[in-house]
């Protein structure tokens, strides 16, 4: 599949949204803006529509050469497994050893977050569990991983819109159900809706490449109603909602990876200065380390920032101490990916060259009639 790379800035503006969830306190102004859009609600939609794509493309292609559909899902999952793995076992390894006994659990359950299963562990227990709570959702995007490509693959052709129709469906009907249930949307199939509607995306892409610019002018406009129904959800104004706002994030993520798909050969403002700016582009190279370390960050870092701060600012105020720390935190965490990509996760993606998918190069998504 064709690198398109205004899809990492989609990834870099969702990481960083996260960030200011877990940084900031509720009412600060920032995140106002977490509360309009979450930022693990569009990586699922990103999610969703990547892998849907790559196993489309690559079912299609194993059945017109003949090959085996479960040397897809293995080259698949082994090529997932190289990208995900590492660094996140290296990082329970060392939370495990040096993370602080009172305020991180994975001692006492680390086989929740050894076998991704944390989402269950924080359902169980009805509260988060410090620098490991971000945790749940790469738990889900697991699970989802092991059950979605079987049916992507194996399931008849004409059944593959129904089912992710469903799928959609189940998501938006499990959140409301589980309403009043603490924790009752970090369970996987309640994340449906938004895995659902970018494969439904990808759908249309890889089958029905015509409709891509019908898809998008009806996404566009039902992302304009959601957006105007997620203010008024943040403004109190929520009594007649009947969407969860999982599903208007994912409605309004949708119609921009669309419009991405669309427009991305063509030299649009948005597309060039925007979603190509060069450092959105590395964060969004570097987001799963993002993603990964920035709850472990202000814990190791906070005694020794409050040492430096204070030699260095000894008369700031509390505002301007507040701003530096998160900064400062903020550098570390770039210095803290980078170092992880350029070491760590690049040099083991080179593996991936030994379960290339065949043709992989060469086949691609059929040109969309504009």
């Amino acid at each position: 599949m064709d690198h398109i790379k205004q899809l990492d800035s989609i990834r870099a503006m969702a990481v960083l949204l996260v960030i200011i969830t877990h940084w900031f306190p509720e009412g600060h102004w920032l995140n106002s803006y977490t509360s309009v859009f979450n930022g693990v609600d569009i990586f699922f939609v990103l999610s969703g529509f990547l892998i849907t794509t790559i196993l489309l493309l690559h079912r299609n292609e194993a059945e017109r050469i003949g090959t085996s559909k479960l040397t897809v899902f293995r080259n698949f999952f082994t090529r997932r497994a190289l990208r995900i793995f590492p660094i996140y076992y290296l990082t329970l390894a060392v939370l495990y050893l040096l993370g602080p006994l009172t305020e991180s659990g994975i001692r006492d359950n680390y086989l929740y977050f050894f076998t991704y299963t944390s989402n269950l562990y924080f359902f169980e227990q009805q509260q988060w569990d410090g620098m490991l709570s971000h945790l749940w959702s790469l738990a889900v995007e697991e699970q989802f991983y092991l059950v979605w490509p079987w049916v992507m693959l194996y399931l008849n052709k004409p059944y593959l819109l129904p089912f992710i129709v469903i799928s959609i469906l189940i998501g938006i009907t499990s959140q409301l159900f589980l309403l009043n249930q603490d924790f009752g949307d970090i369970l996987t199939f309640a994340c449906f809706d938004a895995f659902g509607l970018g494969a439904l995306l990808a759908w249309v892409r890889v089958y029905q490449p015509s409709l891509l610019p019908k898809l998008f002018k009806y996404s566009l406009a039902l992302a304009l109603l959601c957006f105007a129904l997620q203010i008024s959800r943040v403004m109190g104004q929520s009594s007649y909602l009947v969407l969860p706002s999982r599903t208007l994030t994912a409605v309004c993520t949708l119609s921009v990876i669309a419009g991405i798909i669309l427009y991305k050969d063509r030299q649009l403002p948005v597309l060039s200065k925007v979603l190509g700016n060069s450092s959105l582009l590395f964060i969004g190279k570097i987001s799963y380390g993002f993603y990964l370390y920035h709850l472990m960050i202000p814990y190791f870092s906070y005694e020794l920032l409050g040492r430096v701060n204070a030699y260095f600012w000894p008369l700031g105020s509390e505002l301007f101490i507040f701003y530096l720390v998160r900064l400062e935190n903020f550098c570390l965490l770039i210095l803290l990916s980078a170092l992880s990509w350029r070491l760590l996760e690049h040099p083991i993606l080179r593996f991936k060259t030994y379960f290339e998918y065949q043709n992989e190069k060469l086949y691609q998504p059929k040109k969309i009639l504009l």
